[in-house]
């Protein structure tokens, strides 16, 4: 799913306001970012095993693309349909789109684990964004190894000398041709991709 993301959170900050502004997790859903602070997204909980960061989506999980369990073409992905949609920010159907936009962007292997993810959310995660972003970044750090990888990387770092090589690997190893091939065109947009980096473009991919 092609998304900007700066223009999703701009856009809807004016739902957080009118709706359900007194809460945080609908707040953060909204675009309305705040950092992370200890136990927002206990380990136990849907949406991803590592400690949360405070960029919204990330977590301290990294690349394990040698791992023997890693993801790849091998998987048969769920239903988005099912994602828990019954909470009170709702009718909010970002993340049920952004699961969709999995299927399409991740290679199957991938996509399985990151819709199992999301379809595990609860009504309040489904109402914070951040959940359903980590669902799909930890699914890309389990990703294996991907020689297309490499060499879409090296095209993005070409048109944005400021992106990392090894960054850009880790995020693309997990993605089909269709992903790797909006993250190119993502990042050599100066203005946008470029500017706000990698794990941006990763999220509007």
């Amino acid at each position: 799913m092609q998304l900007d993301r700066a223009l999703f959170l701009a856009s809807t900050a004016a739902l957080a306001t009118a709706a359900f502004a007194t809460s945080p997790p609908a707040a953060r859903a909204a675009g309305i970012e705040a950092p992370a602070e200890a136990g927002d997204w206990p380990a136990a909980e849907g949406g991803g095993g590592a400690t949360a960061l405070p960029t919204c989506g990330h977590s301290s999980k990294q690349p394990a693309p040698t791992r023997l369990a890693c993801a790849g073409l091998l998987g048969i992905p769920g239903d988005c349909s099912k994602m828990n949609t019954t909470g009170s920010c709702n009718p909010f159907p970002f993340p049920t789109q952004q699961c969709q936009g999995w299927l399409v962007d991740y290679k199957p292997g991938v996509a399985q684990k990151a819709v199992a993810c999301a379809v595990g959310l609860t009504k309040e995660q489904y109402c914070d964004a951040c959940y359903t972003y980590r669902c799909g970044y930890e699914a890309l750090m389990d990703a294996c190894a991907d020689p297309a990888a490499q060499i879409a990387c090296a095209a993005i770092v070409k048109a944005c000398p400021s992106a990392s090589q090894a960054e850009c690997v880790g995020l693309l190893d997990g993605m089909s041709v269709v992903g790797q091939g909006k993250m190119i065109k993502c990042m050599s947009e100066p203005t946008r991709g470029c500017k706000f980096g990698l794990y941006s473009c990763s999220e509007g991919v």
